[in-house]
């Protein structure tokens, strides 16, 4: 059975980002984000992904969830599918234990039913924003590493790993 984790970086108030933008650059935070999922697959929304440039992230199998249809693209390890059920067959296909979901908002509903873990990066302080991401009750903190203000961190942050109740 895939193990699905999130991952994502959310304010004190729980912003993640406007304007299909992510608010922050926090390096220490893209340095986390690419040891926690290179080398496994990837799942994001289509603006998730324009953000990105729309240029796969390297080294890992990335996969763009949305309801709209794509023309072929040009990159190793890309994938364009319509159904959540269409990215465990092809992560199924490839054998990968586990799937990172990486934004946004509607995604992350998405799959929410069948999360296990919530590896989240708390930014320490409050944001203006238009998308959401706020940890479900049903998840209980297990493990958390605060950074203060630092070089690599112009916020305080936290990693924090959230573990759905049994």
């Amino acid at each position: 059975m895939l193990n699905i984790c999130f991952v994502v970086a959310a304010s004190l108030n729980n912003v993640i980002g406007k304007n299909n933008q992510l608010i922050w650059k926090i390096p220490i935070d893209l340095k986390y984000f690419k040891n926690r999922t290179y080398g496994l697959p990837i799942v994001m929304g289509r603006k998730t992904f324009d953000s990105i440039n729309q240029k796969p992230l390297p080294g890992r199998l990335n996969i763009v969830l949305s309801k709209q249809k794509f023309h072929s693209q040009e990159y190793q390890n890309l994938y364009f599918l319509n159904h959540v059920d269409e990215v465990f067959k092809l992560c199924n296909s490839f054998d990968y234990k586990t799937l990172h979901v990486v934004g946004g908002s509607q995604i992350y509903n998405a799959f929410l039913p069948c999360c296990n873990t919530i590896f989240l990066t708390k930014v320490l302080e409050n944001f203006e924003g238009d998308t959401f991401f706020k940890v479900p009750d049903n998840f209980s903190l297990k493990k958390m590493s605060f950074y203060p203000v630092q070089k690599g961190s112009p916020f305080p942050i936290e990693f924090q790993i959230w573990q759905k109740n049994q």
